[in-house]
């Protein structure tokens, strides 16, 4: 019977979470966790068609739709590179005073998908969102693909914009031996 229960919580909790990832549902829920997380799952955990329904798939997957939250980097660099951790939060938010125009490139699809929770699937149905802010650099921004990244759509954000991308964990073709790569796809933007 205990089974059937752990079971059936496993369907509904995927179910839930599946629609909040769907919507792009952020909540406002405070955690007691020092990460700010709803639970760490083992490393020895990975995602499978099963698993990913299960209560550890509900727990991460709850996490990525929540969010982990905003970061605000200032640097004076002209060519900064924007770190798995940064995109993985969903909000950068950029200051300083570069000489001239900035060409940001992203972290590489590797380290991307390493600082995601290790049960999302890989093959192209995980998205999430991240806003990049040009926050008063006084200069444009050009958004720029690390290895194994794609960026579509425009990828310019002038001073005092935002940007939002969609970002795709895009599956292995089959029988490649290469890793997914992550495609960022412009999906609007707006003032500050």
């Amino acid at each position: 019977m205990q089974t059937i229960a752990m079971i059936v919580f496993g369907i509904l909790a995927g179910l839930i979470s599946l629609r909040l990832a769907c919507i792009g549902l952020r909540l406002g829920i405070t955690v007691a966790s020092p990460t700010g997380m709803l639970g760490k799952v083992p490393a020895g955990f990975v995602a499978d068609n099963v698993g990913m329904w299960g209560v550890y798939g509900f727990i991460q997957n709850i996490d990525a739709a929540l969010g982990y939250g905003y970061n605000t980097t200032t640097t004076s660099s002209q060519t900064p590179t924007a770190s798995a951790a940064q995109i993985v939060a969903g909000i950068m938010n950029r200051t300083g005073s570069p000489a001239g125009a900035v060409t940001e490139t992203t972290d590489t699809a590797v380290n991307i998908i390493a600082a995601l929770p290790n049960t999302i699937p890989q093959d192209g149905t995980f998205q999430f969102i991240i806003r990049y802010i040009n926050n008063a650099l006084g200069q444009t921004v050009t958004w720029t693909a690390g290895v194994g990244v794609t960026v579509v759509g425009t990828a310019t954000m002038a001073t005092n914009t935002w940007r939002d991308f969609l970002v795709t964990v895009a599956p292995n073709p089959p029988g490649a031996a290469i890793t997914p790569t992550v495609v960022f796809t412009n999906i609007g933007g707006g003032t500050l």
